[in-house]
C-alpha cells in the first residue's frame, strides 16, 4: 500500500490560483487566465483543456455585461453552487462557522491575507489559498476533506482524491447520501467538528439542490433574455466547475520519482 508521502503532484499547483481567478467574477482578463490554465494542465488531462476551451470560445462570444449577470445567477442566487466551501459541507449550521474560524487560523499561519470583507470558506479565496500554500500535506488534506466534495456536490460528478491513489479510501461522490467522517482539515482529529453526514440530519443540507446535475432555470433563462442570447443546456459555469473536478483526480500519482517537469511532494 502506498504511502500519501510517495505520492507525486503531477499538475502544478498554480492550476488552483487560475482556477480561482476563473470562477471568481468576471474580468476582462477572463480569457488570459484560461489560457493558462489550460496551458498549465497541458496534455495530463485532455478533458478537463476541452472543457476550458469550450468554455473560453463561449464567454469571448458574449458581452461582459451578460458574463456579470450570469456569475450572479448561478453562483450567488443558485443554492446547487452556492461559492462557499463550508456550505457545501456542513450547511449553515455552528460547523461551518466553525470551521471558517479554522480556516482563518489555517490562513494566518500560512501568511495569507485575505481581502476586505471576504469569507474564508468562499471557494474562489480557498482556491487562491491552495495555489500560494507551500505545506505539502496540509494542502492535499484541504483538497481532499473539502475541495473534493465541494466540487462532486456543485457538479454531481464522482471526484476521486489522493486516498483512492494510496488505498485509504473511496472515491467521493455528490450523488452519495452522507460523506465519510472525519476532522476538519487542518485540525486536531480528537476535537474538530464532525464532516457531513455525522450530525443531525435535520439540519443536513439535502434535496435536489445538492450534488444534481446543475442546469438553467426560470432565473438564468430570464438572463439570457435580457442579454438577447440564446440559452443552451446549461450555464457557462458548469464547464470551468467540471474541468476542475476532472483536474483534482489526476493530481497525484504514486512514485517517489518525479518525471521531468514534476514536484515530488
Amino acid at each position: 500500500m502506498a504511502r500519501m508521502s510517495n505520492l507525486v503532484m503531477v499538475v502544478p499547483k498554480r492550476v488552483f490560483t487560475l482556477f480561482g481567478a476563473i470562477l471568481d467574477y468576471p474580468t476582462r482578463d477572463l480569457s488570459a487566465h484560461i489560457a493558462e490554465c489550460a496551458e498549465v494542465i497541458g496534455d495530463r488531462v485532455p478533458a478537463s483543456v476541452a472543457d476550458l476551451e469550450a468554455f473560453r470560445e463561449e464567454i469571448e462570444q458574449v458581452p461582459m455585461g451578460y458574463l456579470e449577470e450570469v456569475h450572479t445567477a448561478f453562483f450567488d442566487l443558485n443554492p446547487v453552487c452556492r461559492p462557499y466551501v463550508g456550505y457545501h459541507l456542513f450547511g449553515e449550521t455552528y460547523r461551518r462557522s466553525i470551521f471558517m474560524i479554522r480556516l482563518k487560523e489555517i490562513y494566518a499561519e500560512k501568511g495569507f491575507q485575505l481581502a476586505g470583507s471576504e469569507l474564508p470558506d468562499r471557494l474562489t479565496v480557498f482556491l487562491q489559498f491552495l495555489g500560494s500554500n507551500e505545506d505539502v500535506l496540509l494542502g492535499r488534506e484541504l483538497i481532499d476533506e473539502a475541495l473534493a466534495p465541494t466540487i462532486a456536490k456543485m457538479t454531481g460528478m464522482e471526484v476521486p482524491v489522493s486516498r483512492v491513489a494510496a488505498g485509504r479510501g473511496r472515491p467521493r461522490s455528490g450523488k452519495k447520501e452522507k460523506e465519510e467522517a472525519g476532522p476538519v482539515p487542518g485540525s486536531d482529529a480528537s476535537s474538530g467538528p464532525e464532516l457531513p453526514g455525522t450530525g443531525d440530519e435535520g439540519t443536513e443540507m439535502q434535496g435536489d439542490s445538492h450534488g444534481g446535475n446543475v442546469e438553467d432555470g426560470v432565473l438564468l433563462d430570464a438572463v439570457h433574455e435580457s442579454a438577447g442570447v440564446t440559452s443552451g443546456a446549461s450555464c457557462l459555469y458548469v464547464k470551468p466547475l467540471r474541468s476542475l473536478a476532472r483536474v483534482i483526480p489526476a493530481l497525484w500519482e504514486p512514485g517517489r520519482q518525479a518525471a521531468a517537469g514534476r514536484a515530488e511532494l
